[in-house]
């Protein structure tokens, strides 16, 4: 993927990723061209300031998942977004050049996160993203680990598909 470096990102409905821009007019603009459904993200969002617009009904409006802060760099903030499960976030902090392999402080990677979340999008952005389906955290739980301990059995399936052991 390819890094961008502008700071709204537009995601259409089929889950691609358009061009940055530099201001959120411009983002908001082709958000609403592409439709129902288009999100756009501000991934230099400031604590405590929204972060994601979602349109509904032919109108901007902002998800209710509050902001991701700046000062935490991208790889923090996709981690914070699988988190909070907003795949449209993954996909923006993805596109500005967040690893797919970023870890918490204990090692948990976005991929052990989304599994844990029971997050089956974000599972599938991870691994297209390249994410490394068998990167343990620093307890030696693995993405296919936990899918197991916790019954996720449509998410172990992609994950032994992606080459998981």
């Amino acid at each position: 993927m390819q890094v961008e470096s502008r700071r709204f990102i537009v995601i259409t409905p089929d889950r691609a990723v358009t061009s940055g821009f530099d201001n959120v007019e411009g983002a908001e603009a082709a958000a609403l061209a592409f439709g129902n459904d288009a999100h756009v993200i501000d991934t230099a969002s400031r604590p405590y300031q929204p972060a994601v617009q979602v349109v509904e009904d032919s109108s901007l409006n902002y998800v209710g998942h509050g902001s991701f802060d700046k000062r935490q760099g991208f790889d923090k903030n996709l981690i914070e977004a699988v988190k909070r499960d907003v795949w449209a976030a993954v996909l923006g902090f993805l596109a500005r050049g967040a690893s797919a392999d970023a870890a918490d402080a204990s090692g948990g990677t976005a991929l052990i996160w989304a599994v844990a979340r029971n997050s089956p999008v974000i599972v599938d952005i991870l691994l297209n993203a390249g994410a490394d389906v068998n990167k343990a955290d620093q307890g030696g739980m693995t993405p296919m680990k936990i899918a197991i301990e916790k019954g996720r059995n449509e998410i172990s399936l992609r994950l032994k598909a992606a080459g998981a052991v």
